[in-house]
């Protein structure tokens, strides 16, 4: 098949060598490039769990306001030291930890655990006064937050150690997102259930809450807004001027879909081809559905080349399964 190359500016250009992109998944031993985000997100996650267990410890065995308070920060720095060093001693354990399918599930049990017995200790009358849900929530959150920050950090640098180096791209184009927008759709469901919520326990409902959900809700239902002109043409809206909702650069490889989003910081994310069911072509949008995942939609009119970039996927989508990253 004829190579297809993103140019600057998400457009498709040809290229004549007929040679087939290699397969990312195909490194048997990537080297990790991990920078600086990796020793700081493994810093920061052994930090927080060190300094949650230490405070679980510290309240069971009767420890005073002060001791708690005097041990939780040093295990928090201890945990910042101690992460650092594994993370600058063994750099590989990214891309072991990026290739792992339970990452996040394995992450989030300790916070899952502390929880617990914060809530345990609270029935049995080991947590003086109501601190139990704070406590909770804030194990929770911490573990939480930073736990999924190390899991974007490896699967990052796993994807870069398995694709960017000598790899080609089969496709490439700027994803301007066309059509409705799930996830900011379900955050306006959401914020609007919260307020629901809050006006039934309270009788009053959060005025400003429920303006920030009607925004989130009519930005996801209509992302950009088409205004006619006397000339026959349209004037385009979008929330965020300048940036014509650029989510950011697709490329397609063997193994799947590479999104390496605009907004920074973020961290690019994978989609295996066996997780595309269709690919299709309107006359607005580039469609790649997904199984149990919102479609992809792009902006028909941002691509110079679309009919090339169609033939390319369907072409990746139809070969031989292959071990993805």
């Amino acid at each position: 098949m004829t190579v297809i190359e993103g140019d600057a500016d998400g457009g498709i250009t040809r290229d004549s060598d007929p040679a087939r992109a290699p397969d990312p998944a195909s490194v048997d031993s990537p080297e990790p490039e991990t920078g600086v985000d990796w020793p700081a997100a493994l810093a920061l996650y052994a930090a927080a769990v060190a300094a949650a267990i230490v405070g679980v410890i510290g309240v069971a065995a009767g420890g005073s306001s002060d001791v708690i308070l005097g041990l939780v920060p040093t295990a928090f720095t201890g945990g910042v030291l101690c992460g650092a060093i594994v993370a600058r001693a063994n750099p590989e354990l990214a891309l072991r930890l990026g290739a792992w399918r339970w990452r996040t599930v394995a992450l989030c049990l300790p916070a899952v655990a502390v929880a617990g017995s914060v809530v345990a200790l609270a029935a049995f009358g080991l947590l003086p006064g109501n601190w139990h849900l704070p406590f909770a929530a804030a194990a929770l959150l911490g573990i939480g937050l930073s736990g999924r920050l190390l899991v974007l950090v490896a699967r990052d640098a796993y994807i870069g150690a398995a694709i960017d180096r000598k790899r080609a791209a089969a496709a490439g184009w700027t994803w301007h997102h066309s059509g409705t927008h799930v996830g900011m759709l379900g955050l306006g469901l959401g914020l609007l259930a919260v307020a629901a919520f809050v006006t039934v326990n309270r009788g009053q409902p959060p005025i400003r809450m429920l303006f920030a959900a009607s925004l989130c809700v009519a930005f996801g239902w209509k992302p950009t807004v088409s205004i006619p002109k006397p000339g026959g043409d349209a004037v385009m809206l979008s929330p965020l001027p300048g940036m014509a909702y650029e989510r950011g650069e697709l490329r397609a490889y063997e193994a799947g879909l590479v999104f390496e989003p605009k907004l920074i910081p973020s961290y690019r994310r994978f989609v295996r081809w066996d997780r595309i069911t269709g690919v299709g072509l309107t006359e607005q949008k580039l469609v790649l559905e997904r199984r149990f995942r919102p479609d992809i939609r792009c902006d028909r009119s941002k691509i110079n080349d679309p009919e090339s970039v169609l033939r390319a996927l369907e072409t990746w989508d139809c070969a031989p399964r292959q071990p993805t990253v």
